[in-house]
């Protein structure tokens, strides 16, 4: 026979989805049986037994919340400081330590407090667009899902997964001096291998060459398996006529990555040997 429910047992749960993927704040909340509070930058609480779908916030604005939602918070914020591996971060990596702050793990009245991080309820709008956005280039419409985008931009300028997408849309009409620009700024908030092998390719297209190939470095040491790199160098280095490098290069893509870049290297490397002396 199953154990009786405990209506005092506060049950943890997190989504650091807006924080890792969209650059809004994190979320973290506490549930009972009877009651759930989120901390947000405009916390929320919710009496489940009269609002179970969690229709009315009763935390007045950012005054301070019921008796009972305190009790959760105050809790909430004791779990999180009192997070083991927030310590040993902490401790060992001052980088960590700020990372894990602006997590809401670390201090702190919630989640980016004073940051001007927003709030996850307030960008549904964003996630819809995106959502909409990916099904326009998808169906092969980029000028539209660039309009689409744009008009989201300045909500959330520093939307990591809005500029890249933005990104891939002005490379499908070869807006590239736009798409430099949206890349960089996305590299300027949080380098990533993709983005860094994306400008490297606009880069390799406009001729400048020692900047690619510095950006391609940055893309490796970030995904030492990603074939995709491996294939730009490749490029890279065919542009500069070092034919037998390139070869290897591409070589390297489909040790290194087979799922997703043995069929472009294999194309790449039959490009060479066409292109050689006496070749096929």
């Amino acid at each position: 026979m199953g154990s009786r429910a405990e209506p005092g047992r506060a049950v943890y749960a997190e989504s650091l989805v807006p924080f890792l993927d969209f650059g809004w704040a994190p979320l973290h909340a506490l549930r009972r049986l009877g009651d759930k509070y989120v901390l947000a930058p405009r916390a929320e609480y919710y009496d489940l037994a009269s609002d179970p779908h969690e229709t009315r916030n009763l935390v007045p604005g950012r005054g301070a919340p019921p008796g009972e939602a305190q009790k959760l918070q105050r809790s909430l914020q004791a779990l999180l400081e009192k997070s083991a591996d927030a310590a040993a971060a902490s401790r060992a990596d001052p980088e960590a330590r700020e990372r894990l702050e602006s997590l809401g793990y670390l201090g702190g009245a919630g989640p980016d407090a004073g940051s001007g991080a927003k709030d996850p309820k307030d960008m549904v709008g964003i996630s819809e667009a995106l959502i909409q956005a990916n099904g326009l280039l998808a169906s092969n419409q980029p000028r539209e899902a660039i309009a689409l985008l744009e008009a989201q931009l300045p909500r959330s300028p520093r939307d990591r997964s809005l500029l890249q997408t933005l990104s891939k849309a002005y490379l499908r009409v070869q807006r590239l001096e736009d798409a430099e620009r949206v890349l960089r700024e996305f590299r300027a908030i949080k380098p990533k291998s993709d983005t860094s092998l994306l400008l490297a390719q606009i880069l390799i297209l406009d001729g400048r060459h020692e900047e690619a190939a510095r950006l391609l470095d940055e893309a490796q040491a970030l995904d030492p398996k990603h074939g995709g790199v491996f294939i730009a160098r490749g490029d890279l280095l065919a542009r500069q006529g070092r034919k037998d490098a390139a070869a290897a290069a591409y070589e390297t893509a489909r040790r290194v990555d087979p799922y997703r870049a043995s069929g472009l290297a294999e194309m790449r490397l039959l490009e060479l040997r066409r292109a050689a002396p006496g070749g096929p």
